[in-house]
Order: C-alpha cells, then structure tokens, then sequence
C-alpha cells in the first residue's frame, strides 16, 4: 500500500525558544476539493458543506455547545481568539494584497480583510446564538444561508444590496 502524501512542513518556535518543524494542513480549496477559495465556501448554495461546521456556529451537538461556552466565558480563552482572528485577518490582507493592482493595496487589502473576518464573526455569533435558544442547526440552517447571501452581497455591491437602505442623490 502506498503511503499518503506528505503535508508541507514550516518552521515554528516552541515554548522554550528553540526552532522546530511541524507538518501543517493545507487548506482543502489548495488540494481543488473544491476548486474555489474559502470565501465562496459558505455561502449560497455550498454552505450545505458548513451545514454543522463549528468555525460557522452551525453545530449543535452538545459538545461543541459546551466548548463554545467555555471558550467565551473564560477571559483568556476570548484574548486568544481574538489573537487568533487578528491573524487570520493578517493572513487573508497578504493573499489579498497580492492579488490586488492598486497603488494603495496594503491598505486596501487590510480593510477587506477585516470586513470579511468581521463578517465571518457575525454570522457565527449570530448562529450560535439561535442554536443557544433552543433551536437546531437544521432549523437554523435556512436564515443563516439567507444572512450569509446577504453579508456577502454587502461585502461584493456595498450598502445599496440591501433592501430597505434609502439612496440618496
């Protein structure tokens, strides 16, 4: 039997200072499971592919439920996710910065990457936030669809997406 190919390896520090290797995933849109980037994955018709992801507050199983409590009720638990989101955020502006061909794109790259990690944030919570009340993640499913093809319609065509949004001039 042939041995499963081997994941890239990056160097890190450990706690005690010294530099070590370690085997990192490589994001599933990289290896054409999908063929689109991570943006595109939840939204629309692919989010029955997040339909009970964590990372989307679509999960309602009770672990997941308890871990998240934890999680945000624990005050150094919350200052590491918020490190960790600003990372994230850091990481989508340097993809986004390379992909851009402006005079002006690292600070144009920083501010969509905040909006979508924002974005992203929001939706979680706000699924979570329904699954908390009472309800399941198959009855939340539909509305967190429809939020999410609405935050990314506001991300794509900006405020006049939404409806109910007075124009001006």
């Amino acid at each position: 039997m042939a041995a499963p190919p081997k994941t890239p390896r990056r160097k890190i520090w450990s706690s005690s200072g010294s530099p070590t290797t370690r085997r990192r995933a490589v994001p599933s849109w990289r290896n054409g499971r999908r063929g689109r980037p991570p943006s595109t994955h939840c939204t629309g018709t692919s989010w029955t592919g997040c339909r009970h992801g964590t990372i989307t507050g679509l999960n309602d199983d009770k672990d997941v439920l308890a871990f998240h409590d934890l999680v945000y009720s624990t005050s150094s638990l919350v200052a590491r996710v918020s490190h960790y989101l600003a990372r994230a955020e850091e990481a989508l502006a340097v993809a986004l910065a390379d992909a851009l061909d402006e005079e002006n794109r690292a600070i144009t790259a920083a501010l969509l990457a905040g909006q979508v990690i924002a974005t992203q944030r929001i939706l979680a919570t706000e699924n979570r936030r329904r699954i908390v009340s009472g309800r399941s993640a198959d009855e939340v499913h539909p509305e967190a669809v429809a939020d999410a093809d609405l935050a990314f319609a506001l991300l794509h065509h900006g405020p006049r997406a939404a409806t109910g949004i007075r124009r001006d001039g």
